[in-house]
């Protein structure tokens, strides 16, 4: 069956926010701070 083009934008959208949540999870580090 086919997805109506707001259900295609829903999945568009939900595989990018994983792809990003993952991204960010996998490559995240975090900023050191220079004590003074």
């Amino acid at each position: 069956h086919k997805l109506t083009s707001g259900q295609a934008a829903g999945v568009a959208a939900g595989v990018g926010l994983v792809a990003a949540g993952a991204q960010l999870a996998a490559f995240h580090r975090p900023q050191k701070t220079n004590p003074l």
